[in-house]
């Protein structure tokens, strides 16, 4: 529903230092890019879990689908990157 707000998260961990940024592409039925919603970058602790949270979500009535993608930059060769429980939710 349109009237619905969502929550974007994603737990990370890299081997290394390495920088993250999540984002959210709100996507037409039909896979169109119509929007988006990019959360903050942050730089991970080595060997740390992270969580990685977009919050106040509110896709327009023609946004049906969404796409997560986290994206990292900044990793020294053979940084070893895990991601896990990317989900979108509710509010």
């Amino acid at each position: 529903s349109s009237t619905q707000t969502y929550t974007a998260s994603i737990w990370v961990r890299g081997s290394g230092a390495v920088s993250i940024t999540l984002n959210l592409d709100l996507l037409s039925a039909t896979g169109n890019v119509l929007g988006s919603a990019n959360g903050p970058k942050v730089t991970l602790n080595p060997n740390t879990w992270t969580e990685i949270v977009i919050t106040g979500i509110k896709p327009a009535p023609s946004e049906t689908a969404a796409g997560l993608e986290p994206n990292f930059s900044g990793a020294a060769k053979g940084t070893v990157i895990f991601w896990v429980d990317m989900s979108l939710t509710t509010q």
